[in-house]
């Protein structure tokens, strides 16, 4: 299996890529120690089994700076590559709110998701992950095809 995750953008001299190893840990419990990570710092066509939008940087309607909207291109291409290409795409975070983004949804200011601990719960393998978030926005309402309806 070819996992592909979208790193975070940072910027201090100069902008680069990095990714949590945290996350490719948590990958690897999910699917497997023989899975292929591909860190996606460009846009491309390549095979990939499955997508991470991580976490980290900024949507561009909060904040325009040079490295969310290299971010926001990455996230933007390969959404609709997946879409596309009917690939799984996992959401973290900010990666989460770019799909929310992409639909239509709407966002609204929280003080409660900055260095708030949150769960996640692998039923199927009785495990269970802590880990902070930093955003200072959060999803208000999804809009379709993100709900059902009814």
């Amino acid at each position: 299996m070819i996992i592909g995750i979208i790193p975070v953008v940072s910027k201090e001299k100069k902008i680069y890529f990095k990714v949590d190893t945290k996350l490719i840990d948590f990958l690897k419990f999910c699917f497997g120690k023989k899975i292929k990570i591909k860190i996606l710092k460009e846009k491309s066509n390549q095979k990939l089994d499955f997508i991470v939008a991580s976490g980290g940087n900024d949507l561009l309607r909060f904040n325009r700076e040079k490295r969310n909207l290299k971010r926001n291109r990455l996230d933007h291409f390969y959404l609709k590559f997946a879409i596309t290409n009917r690939i799984s795409y996992l959401g973290i975070c900010f990666g989460a709110q770019k799909i929310a983004n992409f639909f239509g949804s709407s966002f609204c200011k929280t003080k409660l998701h900055v260095k708030c601990t949150h769960g996640i719960k692998l039923t199927n393998k009785n495990k269970y992950f802590k880990r902070k978030s930093y955003h200072n926005y959060k999803i208000k309402e999804l809009k379709l095809p993100l709900i059902k309806e009814g």
